[in-house]
């Protein structure tokens, strides 16, 4: 699948969580709406690139306006302590760069404890995350844990000095839910629900203006010169006609010569008009 396809996949998916979500808030019965609006993105960079790459640029640039996205670095144990700071800051270098908005976490209250504020300071300064993964349960002094073995050494996904997965983690279900949520309800959400009635009221809008445009009855389009011309000429033609077929009965009856020399004046000027008819014609 091309870029461009999963790209606009998620950005489609994420609008149809948001338009489901419409709906049901738009209904007349609106208890126990169910909630399956995206509130967080977490988009993963290969460690082994050390900085945004294009397609991961265009990603987020497409979809940072509908959803938190929270940039994180993938299989950070290819990265020695000194490569894993580096990477982060061209990561943030890059993303100040292309004015991406990637999700901020909020300052601490003035009345926090000074535990909290120690980690969110903490978290702040893990941004972006660079975590590990692993499915494998290793067992090291009696002690089960998940990680993955090498020949120099063990990673533990859960340790924080091999990866900020427990960070991570803490952030997206204890710490950071409920915010969020709030910037989703508040900012994302309400965006895409401005929009989308600004779009609904534009094409009320048009299909009132039709509806009106229909019911008026139409008139016959306007005549020019030249066709009023010739309607003119054409009904002179007509009367005309109407004389030559009335002297023509005369005729019949009476075979005087001076009727039938008015006769014949009349015909020609007939024939004159016919042919200054052809001319308004041609022109």
């Amino acid at each position: 699948m091309r870029s461009e396809d999963c790209i606009r996949s998620c950005c489609e998916y994420v609008d149809e969580q948001f338009r489901a979500y419409f709906a049901e808030e738009s209904g007349v019965i609106r208890k126990n709406i169910v909630d399956n609006r995206v509130h967080c993105c977490l988009y993963f960079i290969p460690g082994h690139c050390h900085s945004l790459r294009p397609v991961d640029v265009e990603f987020m640039l497409s979809i940072h306006e509908k959803v938190n996205v929270i940039p994180i670095i993938s299989k950070a144990d290819m990265l020695t302590e000194k490569e894993k700071a580096r990477v982060k800051q061209r990561i943030k270098d890059s993303i100040k760069e292309h004015e991406i908005k990637v999700y901020q976490l909020p300052d601490c209250d003035s009345d926090e404890d000074e535990d909290f504020k120690q980690q969110d300071k903490e978290l702040k300064s893990c941004l972006p995350f660079a975590v590990v993964g692993s499915n494998t349960i290793l067992e090291v002094n009696g002690k089960k844990m998940r990680g993955r073995q090498y020949d120099w050494g063990l990673v533990e996904v859960d340790n924080p000095a091999h990866s900020d997965f427990t960070k991570l983690r803490n952030m997206l279900i204890s710490t950071h839910m409920h915010d969020l949520k709030e910037v989703t309800e508040d900012v994302h959400y309400e965006n895409f629900r401005t929009q989308l009635i600004s779009k609904i009221s534009q094409q009320a809008f048009k299909d009132r203006g039709k509806l009106k445009r229909d019911s008026i009855p139409k008139l016959p389009p306007a005549l020019d010169e030249t066709d009023i011309l010739l309607i003119q000429k054409e009904e002179e033609i007509r009367r005309m006609q109407d004389v030559l077929v009335q002297m023509q009965e005369k005729l019949k009856t009476n075979n005087e010569k001076s009727n039938h020399n008015l006769y014949l004046a009349a015909q020609k000027s007939l024939e004159n008009e016919s042919k200054k008819m052809d001319n308004v014609i041609n022109v």
